[in-house]
C-alpha cells in the first residue's frame, strides 16, 4: 500500500476536536495523503465505544475534558443537544471527503459543537461549517451513505481502530498507530 496517513474521528468526541486542531496547525494535510474516517465502532465490536458509560469514568472525563480543551487554547461549551442526530453530519462528511476537504470540515463542525455548543445535526450549521472549510457541500445520498459507512467500517478492522482520535501512519508497508489526542504531538513531530 503507497503511504498514507488514516485518521478515525467522531464528533461526539472532544478529544477528537483538539487531535483534529492539532493536526491542522502541523498542516499534516500536505506532507503524506490523510484521509479521514469517522469511527462508530470500535474494531471487533458491533457498536460504538460508550466513555459514559461507568460513573467513574464519567466523572473523570467532566474534570479532564475542560483543562485539555483549555491547554490546548480551545474555548469549550457544552453542547445542545448532547446526542443529536449524527446522520447529517454523516452524509455532508462524505461529500467533503469526495472534495478533499474533509480535515477542515471535521475539525470546523467539531468546533461548532464543543467550541460553540451548535447542534451539528442541523443542516444550516453544517452548511455554516462547510463554508468555514472553504467549500460547499451537497450531502451524499443515503445509498452513497450506507456505502461510505460500510468501507470505513472494514478500515477500522484492518487498522484496529478502538477509539477516537486514533492515527495510523503507513509508510514504507509498516504501520505506526497513535492513540489520544496528547499522541497527536508525537504524529506530527514524526511526519515533519
Amino acid at each position: 500500500m503507497a503511504d498514507e496517513l488514516r485518521i478515525y474521528f467522531h464528533p461526539r468526541s472532544p478529544y477528537s476536536r483538539i487531535g483534529l486542531q492539532k493536526l491542522a496547525e502541523g498542516q499534516v494535510g500536505g506532507k503524506i495523503p490523510t484521509k479521514l474516517h469517522i469511527l462508530t465502532r470500535a474494531a471487533g465490536t458491533d457498536g460504538p465505544p460508550n466513555p459514559m458509560a461507568t460513573r467513574a469514568k464519567r466523572s473523570y472525563l467532566m474534570q479532564d475534558v475542560p483543562r485539555s480543551t483549555l491547554q490546548a487554547g480551545l474555548p469549550i461549551q457544552t453542547p445542545d443537544p448532547f446526542d443529536p442526530d449524527y446522520v447529517p453530519f454523516y452524509a455532508m462528511f462524505y461529500a467533503a471527503r469526495a472534495k478533499g476537504a474533509d480535515l477542515a470540515f471535521a475539525a470546523a463542525v467539531s468546533n461548532a459543537r464543543w467550541g460553540e455548543g451548535k447542534n451539528i445535526g442541523e443542516t444550516d450549521v453544517l452548511m455554516a461549517c462547510a463554508a468555514h472549510a472553504g467549500t460547499t457541500i451537497t450531502p451524499v445520498p443515503a445509498e452513497d451513505l450506507a456505502v461510505h459507512m460500510e468501507a470505513d467500517s472494514a478500515q477500522i478492522e484492518k487498522d484496529g481502530a478502538f477509539g477516537v482520535p486514533f492515527a495510523v501512519l503507513e509508510r514504507d508497508g509498516k504501520k505506526e498507530k497513535f492513540f489520544g489526542q496528547d499522541r497527536f504531538d508525537l504524529l506530527v513531530a514524526s511526519l515533519g
